[in-house]
């Protein structure tokens, strides 16, 4: 809806019966979408949380006016949003793809863990401080090494 109040602004403003029927015709949508979410039952939580007012409202009216200033928004806005959106998913991916164990079955996984034990033990740490992550026993904590070696 908000595309079309940006797309045919100048046609509404003119009034232009094509651009008024096809707005009142998507209005009409979305209120019958709203309508069938209104009858939908409603699950109880057990717990007094808090609930957002009007629910169907107040969500779907956030969504459409943020939907409308993004719109307003120039060309030049959304080419930087692209190009940081693209330099943030490759360091997002290949960061994930480079460190990933989830392809690994449990026995390797465990295997992984002993063999970075290891290195933290031995003193050949990825970190640049090179120390060893002892608990008071002498023996090298799992949950310290996995938070040290990430």
């Amino acid at each position: 809806m908000d595309a079309i109040l940006v797309i045919f602004e100048d046609y509404l403003s003119e009034r232009n019966c094509f651009a008024i029927f096809f707005l009142l015709l998507v209005i009409i949508m979305v209120f019958s979408g709203l309508t069938c979410l209104a009858r939908q039952p409603q699950a109880s939580s057990g717990t007094d949380s808090f609930r957002v007012p009007l629910v169907p409202l107040t969500p779907l009216l956030s969504i459409a006016i943020n939907a409308y200033l993004m719109m307003k928004l120039p060309a030049p806005t959304w080419v930087r949003f692209a190009v940081w959106m693209v330099i943030g998913m490759f360091i997002y991916f290949s960061y994930g793809i480079f460190h990933s164990t989830g392809y690994m079955t449990n026995a390797e996984k465990k295997q992984h863990i002993n063999l970075t034990v290891r290195e933290v033990e031995s003193g050949n740490t990825a970190s640049t401080g090179n120390q060893n992550y002892s608990t008071s026993n002498g023996h090298t904590s799992h949950d310290e090494v996995t938070t040290t070696v990430h």
